[in-house]
């Protein structure tokens, strides 16, 4: 699975478009939250974070943050079932 390095300037904030891919985020430096489907996630160095396909997501830096993600988006386009939706807070 490929991998993707996100760097994210303090205060910033990274809306997500809600896909088909699984994803996790692993937090390498700095610190925020993390709203998924819903529920609010803090973190900081070391963490982890799962978003199951289809779920809503954004991420609000605190600090300059460098995150690597983690996705099974290739396979879901090899197979044919990678789909983008609405924005995680549209329904």
């Amino acid at each position: 699975m490929p991998m993707r390095r996100w760097h994210l300037s303090g205060k910033a904030q990274w809306n997500c478009t809600r896909n088909t891919a699984n994803q996790i985020f692993t937090i390498v430096e700095g610190s925020g939250v993390s709203m998924v489907e819903g529920r609010e996630f803090h973190w900081s160095v070391g963490d982890m974070i799962a978003v199951p396909s289809w779920y809503g997501h954004s991420h609000t830096v605190h600090e300059d943050a460098v995150m690597l993600r983690v996705s099974d988006e290739p396979l879901m386009r090899m197979l044919d079932w990678f789909r983008v939706g609405a924005g995680w807070d549209e329904a």
